[in-house]
């Protein structure tokens, strides 16, 4: 099956058309609105290269540059995909909302998250907190009964999202409160299409409780290794070597203050 060169997409599983380029490359209809191409240059993209499509989408903002640099390790469908070596995470735009933008987290902007299922938590986890509703195992492996345990079913499932509470929004469009969205219409319980949901929903959970975890850890460390360098310098003024104001003034750099 084909795929996008650029956000490496399958096009059948986003069901857009796709446009071939001149340099006989595949880009899906998503990328293209993205380069923001005139009309002229729809009608005729046997006359353009793939640089083309990235210069443009590069030249539409931030934005544009953050996807040519994204580099997706595990995709959940159209839902999330996550950048373990830029250690940033992506919400896609809606194909089908042309007022909605992608939006990119780092990682170590992640200080919890909480599974909604109809409005109600189903999970919870985050910074420092063991996950909630369900059992963690293995590097990859899935929460047990995170998701579909412990609740009176209804048969039917209205919306089921993934709230993320952010430390430290990096741009104006980041709100301190973003969703992941799983299902966004009524979907039938004994569908193929919810257990699909709730297979994204608990690899969700999983990556999201691991990326705290590891960012927990980072933190534990930066926090030792400070500690460290301030005795060092503690006892570089204790034998005199170095002043009273010196030692102060690196002391606050340690700490940021």
């Amino acid at each position: 099956m084909n795929s996008c060169k650029i956000c490496g997409e399958s096009i059948g599983v986003v069901w857009l058309e796709a446009g071939k380029l001149g340099d006989g490359n595949i880009v899906c209809n998503i990328c293209l609105n993205k380069a923001k191409l005139g009309v002229k240059q729809r009608f005729k993209l046997k006359e353009l290269s793939i640089d083309d499509v990235k210069k443009g989408i590069a030249g539409s903002g931030q934005k544009g540059i953050e996807l040519l640099d994204f580099k997706a390790n595990q995709k959940l469908g159209t839902a999330v995909h996550f950048d373990d070596t830029n250690e940033k995470l992506l919400i896609p735009a809606s194909p089908f909302d042309p007022t909605d933008y992608n939006t990119f987290i780092n990682y170590k902007d992640i200080k919890s998250f909480e599974l909604l299922e109809d409005g109600e938590t189903v999970t919870s986890g985050g910074l420092g907190r063991a996950i909630a509703g369900g059992v963690l195992f293995g590097q990859t492996g899935a929460v047990v009964g995170a998701v579909t345990g412990g609740k009176k079913s209804k048969g039917i499932c209205t919306t089921m999202k993934m709230k993320l509470d952010l430390v430290n929004p990096d741009d104006k469009y980041n709100a301190k409160i973003r969703y992941i969205t799983f299902i966004a219409k009524p979907t039938k319980k004994n569908s193929q299409e919810y257990l699909q949901a709730v297979e994204y929903a608990q690899q969700s959970i999983s990556k999201l409780q691991l990326i705290c975890d590891e960012h927990k850890q980072e933190e534990q460390q930066n926090t030792i290794n400070e500690t460290e360098k301030i005795l060092e310098y503690k006892n570089l003024l204790d034998q005199g070597i170095i002043t009273e104001e010196e030692f102060a003034i690196k002391k606050k750099e340690l700490l940021g203050l």
